[in-house]
């Protein structure tokens, strides 16, 4: 491919390195035999560390600036909220060009000073074997990796009983899986919260201060709230659009001043796009994204409750909720569904299974039964893409 270019192509291992090499080798001798690195750069708290690209699941992807401001912060607030300390051995899986394992996988443990042990991809009997030789005691996995390892053959209570943190981030995390793994392997999966924007964690559940179905409480520093359309903030137990503030929001995006002006107000707070709710005890629910928020009839309704049903269903794995654009009632709701393996279920039996759950308006005019959905790196349904299979 390089060849059929119309340019002259050089390899590395045909560039004249020898005298360099050579000449360095001399340099370090003459020193003797400590290198003479450069000076390191002055930086300073608010100079931006790291450039990472949102993933784009629905909309294009955008540069955000994290400062070493912002990952220091974010860094520490994880420590003290999850109480880690330099014994802990940490299992990564998440691509270190995400957020998540950036900040939680690798510069977690190397300012505790902990083992991390990395696994190049993420395959079911491989993760269970790590977390039982590596005797892994910390780890953090998307929803769909956790469901995949209930999937696997193998594996029970005694390969993970060195696991205290099990954590669940970068997109809905479904009760039924929660459930499942909890009486499978014995582990409580703890949900938590974030995006790339926040550096990124801003919420989680702890062993001691955990309750289900939700992300958990902000972490130290860090301020939650939901605010209404007009930037007005609401009181506890109110949905609105998840509002963020603390030393771990982004500068900013990257060239992008209109989009960084929409998301970012001037007393500081990041307006996430996520729509939820946060209780009389701090802890945060997700309701779905203010974008995938689809209104029938003008009723709103949020994809996340929707796929929350379908998932209880026992022949369903996994489900997928958009809007469709209708004559008559503005947009329906579509539904997606993987199966379980051996599963079987029918659109109709899928739809009869929301009627007591859910109100009528909710209810998907349609299930598309589907094999495999597209996703992002990180496992995430890009429901930007969903779109082009009606």
């Amino acid at each position: 491919m390089a060849g059929a270019l119309p340019c002259k192509i050089i390899y590395v291992e045909d560039l004249p390195l020898q005298e360099e090499l050579a000449a360095m080798a001399q340099a370090v001798a003459a020193a003797g035999g400590v290198p003479q690195l450069p000076p390191i750069p002055e930086v300073g708290r608010d100079d931006t560390a790291v450039l990472l690209y949102t993933s784009g699941t629905s909309g294009k992807p955008k540069g955000v600036c994290q400062t070493y401001g912002n990952l220091r912060s974010n860094i520490d607030a994880c420590i003290e909220r999850a109480q880690l300390k330099a014994d802990h051995h940490f299992l990564g899986l998440v691509p270190l060009f995400h957020s998540f394992g950036l900040t939680a996988m690798l510069l977690v443990p190397i300012r505790l000073g902990a083992s991390a042990y990395y696994l190049p991809r993420f395959q079911p009997n491989a993760v269970i074997d790590a977390i039982r030789e590596q005797k892994v005691s910390v780890t953090m996995l998307v929803a769909s990796m956790y469901a995949a390892l209930l999937r696997s053959k193998t594996g029970g209570p005694d390969d993970f009983k060195s696991l205290e943190f099990a954590i669940a981030g970068g997109e809905a995390f479904p009760d039924a899986v929660f459930h499942a793994f909890k009486a499978r392997f014995g582990v409580e999966v703890l949900q938590g919260y974030g995006m790339s924007e926040a550096s990124p964690v801003v919420s989680l559940n702890t062993p001691w201060e955990h309750k289900i179905g939700t992300v958990g409480q902000a972490i130290p520093n860090v301020t939650v709230s939901a605010f209404d359309d007009n930037g007005n903030q609401l009181p506890a137990g109110k949905i609105g659009e998840l509002w963020v503030k603390g030393p771990n929001v982004m500068k900013g995006y990257f060239k992008k001043s209109d989009e960084t002006t929409a998301v970012l107000t001037d007393d500081g707070w990041y307006k996430s796009g996520d729509m939820g709710v946060v209780d009389s005890d701090g802890f945060i629910k997700i309701t779905g994204r203010k974008k995938e928020m689809i209104i029938v009839g003008g009723e709103n309704v949020y994809p996340r409750e929707i796929e929350s049903v379908l998932e209880q269903h026992p022949a369903v794995s996994e489900a997928a909720v958009i809007g469709q654009k209708d004559e008559s009632r503005g947009e329906v709701v579509v539904a997606f569904a993987i199966l379980h393996e051996g599963a079987d279920a029918t659109d109709i039996e899928l739809r009869d299974f929301c009627r007591d759950k859910i109100a009528g308006f909710k209810i998907p005019r349609r299930v598309i039964i589907a094999k495999e959905l597209p996703r992002g790196a990180t496992g995430k349904i890009l429901k930007r893409k969903l779109v082009d299979l009606l």
